[in-house]
C-alpha cells in the first residue's frame, strides 16, 4: 500500500471513531476497554504513518483498519 492509502484509512477510521463514541457514550455503557483498545491501534496506525516507512506492522494495521472499515460499510448496505 501507499502511504496516501494508509493516510485514507485513518481519516475513515477516525471518522467512524467519533460516530462510535458517540453511540458508546449515549448507551450509558461502563466498560471502556474495547473502546480505549481500538483508540490506541489507531493512534499507533497515525504514528506509524507519521514515520514513513512501511513496516510489517503499519501494513498489519492498515489492513486491519481497512478490513473493518468495508465490514462496517457492508453493514450499512445491507440496514439500508
Amino acid at each position: 500500500m501507499d502511504m496516501d492509502r494508509y493516510k485514507n484509512i485513518l481519516k475513515e477510521s477516525d471518522m467512524y471513531m467519533k460516530s462510535y463514541l458517540s453511540m458508546y457514550m449515549e448507551s450509558g455503557a461502563k466498560d471502556t476497554r474495547y473502546l480505549a483498545s481500538l483508540y490506541e491501534s489507531l493512534i499507533e496506525l497515525a504514528v506509524l504513518i507519521n514515520e514513513g516507512e512501511e513496516t510489517p506492522r503499519l501494513i498489519e494495521l492498515g489492513v486491519r483498519w481497512e478490513t473493518s472499515l468495508n465490514e462496517r460499510k457492508k453493514a450499512l448496505k445491507k440496514r439500508k
